[in-house]
């Protein structure tokens, strides 16, 4: 509506539409200003479903290290940590910068006098005039300016990413190095996986090692970082989990997590409930680490276990997803018999839709 009557006042070739009298807002601009505050109001409950869906995502960080020798040797925990950490760095990124935005906004806007195209005057005129300002029009130019202005660093970000890689990218990148995993839930059975293999075979290893095991992979001395020999550098993918494997990560992971956390904070006296109530920790200070370390490494290998099938067996467990799958995003047929994980080919980097 707001473009209709931007497009028609001021692309008029013979002055017949004026605009309606600002000072009797109740009869010219009440149902504007209704239909705004609705639209404001739709979009701040849409970003409070996506807080609230980005809280429900299950992550686990699969660790690939083994441990060297006949010696009781764990792996360096740093990695891990590490690499969640950037994980939870990623969670914000956006291709769109707000402070360069509001910079050209503010640019176009006030120092070119494009805000003035919004006057009770049918030319399109940047200076300042008496006349007052529409404001069904400032919205339309307010929109399509700011859409633009994203647009365009949508499109560059994305366009030089083959030579500035995005954060995402770098952060497949880092699994690889690290040998680590990264299995994301955004629902029960569906979610995307992130394949970290380290080329070398291990990543707790010096610098030294570590940069061979590079000269070597960028010589093509070494095996590829991607799970598939037909894909070498494919690293990502939309997968459907089996509803048993779903059952089993429950039972055996995320359950006893809860359960720990739970019986830890009932064992915390009234008081100290009270007193520190808009303090509690996600993970709070006296669990039982080793039994949850424990828990994770016996759910590690049945992940692993399924990782395998995949490898073995491609032509079963690996497809490409079809367009109007990509779209409709809906899960394949008969999910609640199949025996084994589905995997999509994800050259998109589908993961990033679970971010903020």
């Amino acid at each position: 509506g707001c473009m209709v009557v931007f497009i028609t006042f001021k692309f008029q070739n013979a002055f017949y539409v004026l605009l309606p009298d600002d000072y009797d807002w109740y009869t010219n601009y009440r149902t504007f200003e209704i239909l705004f505050g609705i639209m404001l109001s739709l979009k701040i409950i849409v970003l409070a479903f996506e807080v609230y869906f980005q809280c429900n995502v299950d992550i686990f960080f699969l660790d690939r290290e083994q441990r060297k020798g006949d010696i009781y040797t764990s792996p360096n925990a740093w990695r891990l940590i590490f690499v969640a950490n950037e994980y939870n760095e990623m969670q914000n990124m956006t291709y769109i910068s707000i402070e360069l935005t509001l910079i050209w906004f503010v640019f176009f806007m006030d120092a070119e006098g494009w805000g003035n195209w919004s006057a009770h005057d049918p030319d399109l005129t940047s200076s300042i005039t008496d006349s007052l300002l529409d404001k069904p029009q400032k919205f339309f130019i307010i929109v399509v300016l700011m859409l633009v202005i994203g647009a365009v660093q949508y499109v560059l970000k994305k366009g030089l990413s083959f030579i500035l890689p995005l954060p995402y990218q770098n952060f497949v990148d880092l699994c690889s190095i690290a040998n680590i995993s990264v299995f994301i839930f955004d629902e029960r059975i569906h979610g995307y996986y992130i394949h970290g293999e380290c080329s070398g075979g291990q990543a707790d290893v010096s610098t030294h090692e570590l940069k061979s095991y590079l000269d070597n992979e960028e010589r093509g001395e070494s095996r590829s970082r991607g799970m598939l020999s037909e894909y070498p550098n494919l690293q990502t993918f939309e997968i459907f989990l089996p509803v048993k494997i779903r059952q089993i990560y429950e039972v055996i992971y995320k359950q006893a997590v809860l359960n720990e956390i739970t019986n830890h904070r009932e064992n915390v006296s009234a008081i100290q409930n009270s007193s520190r109530l808009f303090n509690l920790s996600a993970l709070p200070k006296g669990l039982n680490i080793q039994a949850l370390v424990n828990k994770r490494d016996e759910m590690s290998q049945y992940f692993i276990n399924y990782i395998s099938q995949v490898k073995n067996y491609p032509h079963i467990a690996v497809r490409e997803r079809g367009i109007c799958q990509y779209f409709s995003d809906l899960p394949p047929d008969r999910m609640n018999k199949m025996d084994t994980p589905l995997f999509f080919r994800d050259n998109w980097y589908g993961f990033t839709k679970t971010f903020f």
